[in-house]
């Protein structure tokens, strides 16, 4: 296996097309960041960045690289490592091609290391967090990507530097959708973004529509038949599926609804009832439901979207196409 590394590894540096390039790049004119919690790898980091900085070939470059990885082969180890005894060197390194010498680290929806299709869980989040004193695991993870993500954009061709500003802007063509969408549960966005990837050839503006899937709310409904004292109250619903579009500029036009289910706890009607729910700039909704023959209406706000990471959206979408 160590035999095989070796021989990827000169055939990408003797294959891969060698032209000597200005190192005065963008990238090389900016400070690197300063990690909160793995010196070591920052201290490597800043070597490595010396080394591509100052590399007059594509060559050099990739040798620095090259390096910089082998030395931080084991740097979550005193964190208590990741479950299964997996190396995130590892799995960049397999990934390593002559098309693909850049391999991309980002941090996925659940908050784990993601390489391609391999995530990273730490095994021992308490030790991870005694030995760091960060508030979280995650923000250890996060340190690493960041270096890692700057060290990787530095070696890369010029032609990575375009992609990023073209992803940047991409970026903002999906301002709108993250501010004006629906909220969407882990479920709902890994559906979406399936239904996305199926619908583009490539990743490009947002989607025109969000599928709504088992979506739980939060809602307050009135049941006039109910005894007095229990005709309003608080109950919790389950829009089992429907559909968004958030493009909807018109606040008394609906953006969208939905079939759902609601509980609520009275004496002398149905605890469950079903219902339509209609949906409005996809953060109010009112409906009608049905509990057992007697009729309610209810009003909800989106709680979900309150919460929503929406680089995370974003990161959830692109990523259909990593």
């Amino acid at each position: 296996m160590k035999l095989k590394y070796i021989l990827l590894v000169a055939v990408i540096l003797f294959l891969w097309p060698i032209s000597a390039q200005s190192t005065e790049s963008i990238l090389c004119t900016q400070t690197l960041s300063k990690p909160k919690y793995l010196l070591e790898v920052g201290q490597a980091a800043i070597k490595a960045k010396k080394k591509i900085c100052a590399a007059e070939s594509q060559l050099d470059k990739n040798l620095a690289y090259f390096d910089f990885l082998e030395e931080i082969k084991g740097w979550f180890d005193r964190y208590g490592g990741f479950k299964d005894n997996l190396f995130v060197v590892d799995a960049i390194r397999k990934r390593i091609t002559i098309d693909n010498p850049s391999v991309t680290v980002d941090l996925s929806i659940r908050n784990k290391l993601q390489v391609g299709t391999d995530a990273f869980e730490p095994a021992n989040e308490q030790q991870c967090i005694l030995i760091s004193q960060a508030s979280s695991c995650v923000d250890v993870l996060e340190d690493f990507k960041q270096l890692y993500v700057e060290i990787q954009n530095s070696q890369a061709e010029a032609g990575r530097l375009k992609t990023l500003k073209s992803l940047n802007e991409l970026k903002a063509d999906w301002e709108p959708f993250l501010e004006k969408m629906k909220g969407q549960t882990a479920l709902e966005l890994l559906i979406n973004q399936q239904v996305y990837k199926n619908d583009s050839d490539t990743f490009s503006g947002p989607p025109a529509s969000q599928w709504i899937v088992l979506h739980p709310m939060v809602l307050i409904e009135n049941v006039s038949a109910a005894e007095n004292g229990e005709n309003t109250q608080e109950a919790l619903g389950l829009e089992i599926i429907g559909m968004n579009w958030w493009k909807q500029e018109k606040w008394y036009m609906p953006s969208g609804g939905s079939v759902l289910a609601v509980y609520s706890d009275r004496a002398d009607i149905d605890d469950v009832g079903y219902g339509l729910a209609l949906h409005f700039q996809s953060n109010y909704t009112i409906g009608y439901t049905n509990h057992d023959g007697e009729d309610g209406v209810f009003i909800s706000v989106d709680l979900i979207k309150l919460f929503q990471d929406k680089n995370k959206v974003f990161d959830s979408y692109k990523s259909a196409f990593d």
